[in-house]
């Protein structure tokens, strides 16, 4: 009777590995005793990887392998992989794997040895003063359901690519034509790569992995035409500019548009938001904000799947820019998906009239301020960090000449907000050469961006300012924020009320 209970319970067991349980092994016995392996796991994903919600499962080097088992799988998810210390001011960089497919059910051991690779100076390296090296994996996959990491890996980050962020940096924007010419000849050169496994992989999958694919090399052509059209100065830089510009919005046909399986893909969906940009760009002849632009997808976009995915992307990215509470209202009424819904959601905090995160943070001498703190007066935060120019930018040209009209006015706050480690921030402060003088500025506790009023507005750009009313609600934040004047009125109002 035992026996049979226990093969009843293996049975089950199984089964619910095959489910939702997937396992990756990796060997690298070139990795130090003491290095750990971290593998970023999202469930579904739109827009930034970091704007999703998301696992880190971390894995000990034992003997050169490191072991993970991923539970809890859904029908598709995503994995990043790097080593624990790869990460650049307080960000993770993962220089192994990148935007890999995992199923369930997958069993895959990934074998990394080293290859000559480029290093970066230690200034502009790792935290910790340790340089950077990229390019520097060879990889290859075995297992149950390797067949699609392979064919990833190959189309996108093989030996044949190694050389490809060293050609496109060196090209830069004094010749931007060209660097086009060679991001359309690696998109055809990955595509013909992809295609020898596609008999090899079961059509959803390849769907999938094809829209990976066009969406990596569709969404970088689309911001170079951007820098193109931005930069071109002469009639004939001009006229270049929009044959490309042309040609672009040309190769986005019907026919691509109804594969659903590429609507799967986060790299096809950012392509997406790149491409409409464009074309509404092209059409409004570069007028109109966030909301222009996310009424011109959806009306050229059919409801679906993909068009609820398009819309959530171009608000996450965009939506704190300028926030519209109807344009938030109707995206929450029109989309459909409830994972899309639920990234939404939380755009509501930039909505003016809504409650300030109730933050309680540190000075450099660790003296805490609260919310609370500034109860009954009109406040002004920035988030900023110190290899930021714009911030620098802003503080200088427009924070500083609006605190000193309202120097001798008690009611009204200046407090600044960085994201540095407290070294960097101190060093800041030091300086005194672009924070405002007699202002109260705080960072945040050395959690750099992981500090929960960051994940809390989802702050992806800085500078990244706020008013906050004398009864602790948003006033207005970002675009109507920008220059002096609008500062000014939004502060006087906000005294006002």
């Amino acid at each position: 009777m035992k026996i049979v209970i226990m093969l009843i319970n293996l049975f089950v067991g199984l089964c619910c590995f095959a489910q939702g349980q997937a396992e990756l092994t990796v060997y690298a016995s070139v990795l130090s005793p003491h290095d750990t392996l971290e593998l970023y796991v999202w469930d579904d994903m739109v827009a930034k990887p970091s704007k999703n919600p998301h696992r880190i499962l971390k894995a000990p080097n034992a003997g050169g392998k490191f072991h993970f088992e991923i539970s809890r799988l859904q029908d598709r998810s995503w994995i990043n992989l790097g080593l624990s210390f790869q990460k650049l001011d307080g960000r993770p960089v993962h220089n192994i794997l990148e935007g890999f497919l995992v199923k369930s059910g997958d069993s895959v051991d990934v074998y990394l040895s080293p290859r000559l690779g480029k290093i970066r100076s230690v200034s502009n390296g790792y935290d910790g003063g340790i340089p950077v090296l990229t390019e520097n994996w060879n990889v290859r996959f075995d297992g149950k359901g390797a067949i699609k990491y392979t064919a990833l890996w190959q189309a996108l980050t093989s030996e044949h690519m190694e050389n490809r962020n060293r050609i496109l940096n060196r090209i830069g924007r004094t010749m931007t034509s060209t660097k086009l010419v060679l991001l359309y000849a690696l998109q055809e050169e990955s595509l013909k790569t992809l295609n020898t496994y596609k008999d090899n992989l079961p059509p959803d999958i390849y769907g999938v992995l094809e829209g990976q694919v066009r969406g990596k090399y569709g969404y970088e052509i689309g911001r170079t035409l951007d820098g193109l059209r931005f930069f071109s100065k002469t009639e004939q830089e001009k006229a270049m500019a929009q044959i490309e510009l042309d040609r672009y919005l040309r190769l986005l046909g019907d026919d691509i548009i109804g594969q659903d399986l590429y609507c799967h893909s986060p790299h096809y969906i950012e392509y997406l938001v790149q491409y409409y940009w464009l074309a509404f760009t092209e059409q409004s002849e570069g007028k109109g904000g966030v909301g222009s632009w996310y009424r011109y997808c959806k009306e050229n976009i059919e409801p679906s799947f993909l068009r609820d995915r398009v819309l959530t992307s171009l608000l996450m990215k965009r939506f704190q820019e300028a926030p519209q509470k109807e344009i938030l209202e109707d995206a929450l009424i029109s989309i459909d998906d409830p994972y899309c819904l639920g990234l939404l959601e939380p755009l509501k905090h930039h909505l003016s009239g809504n409650e300030v995160f109730d933050f309680v943070l540190p000075d450099a001498n660790g003296k805490y301020y609260s919310l609370k703190d500034f109860r009954g007066k009109v406040v002004f935060m920035d988030f900023w960090y110190a290899a930021c120019t714009p911030c620098r930018k802003y503080m200088t040209e427009v924070v500083s000449p609006v605190k000193q009209r309202y120097k001798n006015n008690p009611n009204v706050v200046f407090v600044t907000v960085s994201t540095d480690r407290l070294d960097t921030f101190q060093k800041m402060l030091e300086r005194q050469d672009f924070l405002p003088s007699e202002g109260i500025h705080l960072y945040t506790d050395n959690m750099r961006y992981s500090h929960p009023i960051i994940q809390y507005y989802q702050i992806s750009a800085y500078p990244f300012p706020l008013l906050i009313g004398k009864d602790g609600r948003i006033v207005a934040g970002s675009s109507s924020l920008r220059d002096i004047e609008r500062l000014s009125t939004a502060i006087q109002t906000a005294l006002e009320r």
